[in-house]
């Protein structure tokens, strides 16, 4: 079971992928409960999510519940639900939201081990390898349009990039045991010669999929890499899984923050800084698959509490 303070916050919350199967009412039950509780939801599709459907049957459902809610909210009687589908969402004045799935893309050499071995490709209706590689493309060329528009047009504003699959091949970001992997590209992208990598507007970049989890500053773009991932409800919390770290992003800075009377004050004093909070999972949301919850803190620290 999961409890939530009583009320309505105005902190939104973002679920990052492998949260649920589409086709289960249980997904949209829980979308509904954390839209009682907070401004806004975000959520992005995570490979095992389109679970028996087409990834575009997967996609319409999605939206449609997005739309149904999008009617609710205009009465302010529940949050706002936002569908990360190559879409960007202005978190505050100075804070854009870019979010998508970013499929991996998968090598030639990788190719028949990867579609043989991951499960993707027998769960999710009619997707292939080179459908997943397409998607990827897709997802890319996206990031880097829309972080090339923000940085020409609105040069004020820093970009957090919300994805499933990892952007990264810095060993700090994934688990060692799987170096040399023969799926690995079915995971991690390296994308540091990418416009959405390289562009200093990009602050933080957190993702999921890997099944380990990370926290460390990219050396050549200062960009915060974030992961924290519970990972599969039945087992034990991955390493380094956290309910209760947050980040503050004021000006361009990274803050780490664990209590409201813990936060650094910062050197800008700005009113319109914006906490970040890790990926969690609250254990028994949907009992048999791994969930990412990332809180966006705008005014509390606090958190949901897990039973």
């Amino acid at each position: 079971m999961v409890a939530w303070n009583q009320g309505f916050t105005n902190s939104p919350i973002a679920l990052l992928g492998d949260i649920g199967h589409v086709q289960d009412p249980d997904l949209f039950r829980l979308f509904r409960k954390l839209l009682n509780h907070y401004e806004v939801v975000f959520y992005l599709l995570g490979n095992h999510d389109p679970y028996q459907l087409t990834m575009q049957v997967a996609k319409t459902k999605v939206r449609k519940f997005e739309q149904e809610m999008a009617n609710l909210n205009q009465s302010r009687t529940t949050g706002k639900f936002v569908f990360l589908d190559q879409t960007r969402y202005d978190l505050t004045h100075n804070i854009t939201i870019l979010g998508c799935t970013l499929f991996s893309h998968i090598t030639d050499k990788q190719k028949l081990k990867v579609g043989s071995v991951m499960v993707d490709f027998k769960d999710t209706k009619d997707w292939t390898v080179d459908d997943h590689n397409e998607a990827h493309h897709s997802d890319v060329d996206w990031l880097n349009a829309e972080v090339t528009k923000i940085t020409a047009e609105q040069p004020q504003r820093e970009v957090v990039i919300f994805t499933h699959h990892s952007p990264c091949t810095d060993p700090r970001a994934s688990n060692p045991k799987h170096r040399g992997s023969d799926v690995s590209s079915g995971f991690v992208t390296d994308l540091s010669r990418e416009e959405c990598w390289v562009n200093p507007k990009v602050r933080m970049w957190a993702f999921g999929h890997t099944h380990y989890n990370c926290d460390f500053v990219d050396d050549a773009t200062g960009k915060k890499i974030v992961t924290n991932q519970k990972g599969y409800a039945k087992f034990r919390a991955q390493e380094g899984f956290d309910m209760e770290t947050m980040y503050l992003l004021p000006e361009g800075k990274t803050y780490r923050v664990r209590r409201e009377s813990e936060t650094q004050p910062t050197n800008s004093g700005s009113s319109t800084s914006t906490r970040i909070g890790k990926f969690v999972h609250s254990r028994g949301l949907l009992g048999r698959m791994k969930a990412r919850l990332c809180l966006l803190r705008k005014d509390t620290l606090e958190l949901p509490t897990a039973e």
